[in-house]
């Protein structure tokens, strides 16, 4: 399996950065583009919670669920991020079909509790 360490390491040498550079508050596209990447690969290799990946880089668990959306968004309209994003998912051994599935990122509720969790807010509301 690969480690959050791993995917760090081989995207930063790729992007030709120093891993220490991704702790900084820059908003250097290079830098901010492998941070996002390193976040998408956490996420969707089930590394930690939005939480535990952020505390990785000193961030908040909404720059990984904005850096998941981004990602996503590339994907969708950016050829060649596309085929790196690929590229380093077959590297990473994670499938197209889990790159592409969308499910929505949740942060606090895990799937078998969401239902849950939305049916009380309403019933409070009312």
């Amino acid at each position: 399996m690969k480690t959050f360490e791993h995917i760090r390491d081989r995207i930063c040498e790729d992007q030709e950065i120093v891993p220490d550079q991704l702790q900084e508050d820059t908003r250097q596209g290079c830098i901010v583009f492998a941070r996002y990447l390193i976040m998408f690969f956490a996420y969707k290799k089930q590394l930690g919670t939005l939480r535990h990946i952020a505390d990785q880089f000193g961030k908040d668990h909404a720059t990984v669920s904005h850096s998941i959306k981004t990602i996503n968004n590339y994907i969708d309209t950016d050829n060649k991020k596309r085929e790196l994003i690929f590229y380093y998912a077959k590297e990473f051994g994670i499938s197209q079909e889990v790159i592409l599935n969308r499910d929505r990122v949740y942060s606090k509720c895990p799937p078998y509790k969401r239902s849950t969790v939305v049916s009380r807010i309403l019933r409070e509301k009312q």
